[in-house]
């Protein structure tokens, strides 16, 4: 099988690829909470992409950096238990749990823009050969990624910091900056993500 093949070179390369399965090809790497910005504000399919005029305007990035923290910050934030659970146990940051939690149970953000800003990827291309046929009209896609390539993704700085420094380049007129692909040295073990086998989890700010 070539995905079996591709997987042995990347070990003998010491390559760790991440995979993720999209039952139509057609879908682009947009997070949950771009897909849902596409539908609800814009009245696009999610599947489309921005015209270019848009996509290449500072006011693409402000308003759905804008929205993300209106979203994650004024409007949910995490549990009193969340925060309980991040202080005693060093390592574990609250704000990445709730996002990754409304990842993993979807039916949970119960706001009008669904989703956050994550992207989910395994470390099992039979997790992302589920999805890609899961409900599967048409032809199906898996998408590899090569974490190495990205370099350390330990993540060094919580969240909070990462909306608050979002925030500031907001007021001041900047772009957020490119999507940025990290880990947290703790996690709390989710049923689903275990099943899923989690890699690494992609931020972005809009579609890739």
């Amino acid at each position: 099988m070539e995905l079996d093949h591709l997987q042995k070179i990347a070990a003998d390369a010491s390559a760790l690829l991440l995979f993720r399965g999209h039952a139509n090809r057609t879908w682009r790497l947009d997070s949950t909470f771009v897909r849902s910005v596409k539908a609800r504000l814009l009245d696009m399919d999610p599947a489309e992409g921005f015209a270019p005029h848009l996509w290449n305007s500072g006011d693409l990035n402000a308003t759905l950096s804008s929205l993300l923290l209106l979203k994650f910050g004024s409007l949910v934030g995490p549990s009193a238990e969340l925060q309980s659970l991040a202080a005693q146990e060093e390592g574990v940051d609250p704000w990445f749990e709730l996002m990754k939690r409304y990842q993993q149970y979807p039916s949970e953000d119960e706001l009008p823009l669904k989703g956050t800003n994550l992207i989910d990827w395994s470390r099992s291309y039979d997790v992302a050969l589920y999805f890609a046929n899961q409900n599967r009209q048409g032809a199906g896609a898996i998408f590899i990624c090569d974490a190495t390539a990205t370099g350390k993704t330990l993540q060094t700085v919580p969240v909070a910091e990462i909306l608050a420094k979002i925030r500031k380049q907001v007021m001041q007129g900047r772009p957020n900056g490119n999507p940025l692909l990290f880990s947290p040295r703790r996690q709390i073990a989710y049923k689903r993500a275990k099943n899923q086998q989690a890699g690494l989890l992609c931020t972005d700010g809009s579609e890739t």
